[in-house]
């Protein structure tokens, strides 16, 4: 299975990661938009590298649900998005990019793109 997705990447994964983030940034700078752009960031590891979704993940991310504080109230997220967020998650998405297009930089890289709806929002991924 890694040397399939080692070829995806090569091949499909890293030209079509750097698209979907373009077309995911365009969507999130629209009100309209910005829901279906946020799911595209939300899938960026999966799109760059076929990253599978395992049920442990998902029970974890449900358990760490009720652990957590509550998110910022919306007026400041929203605020958050127009004064800084869409700034900071070009460049943020931009070097997470490269990081991906190295070998050692990949694990980064991929961390980078788990964390763009908290940069780009102040949203909780879980």
């Amino acid at each position: 299975m890694l040397l399939i997705r080692i070829i995806y990447f090569l091949l499909i994964g890293w030209w079509l990661g750097i698209v979907s983030s373009g077309v995911a940034y365009l969507l999130c700078l629209s009100i309209i938009g910005l829901p279906i752009g946020l799911l595209i960031f939300n899938r960026l590891p999966r799109i760059l590298t076929l990253k599978p979704i395992n049920d442990q993940e998902v029970r974890l991310q449900r358990e760490t649900v009720t652990i957590r504080q509550k998110e910022l109230p919306f007026i400041i997220r929203a605020l958050y998005f127009i004064f800084f967020g869409w700034h900071l998650t070009g460049f943020w998405v931009g070097i997470a990019l490269f990081f991906c297009l190295t070998i050692l930089g990949m694990p980064l890289g991929l961390i980078m793109l788990n964390h763009i709806p908290l940069i780009l929002t102040l949203k909780l991924r879980y």
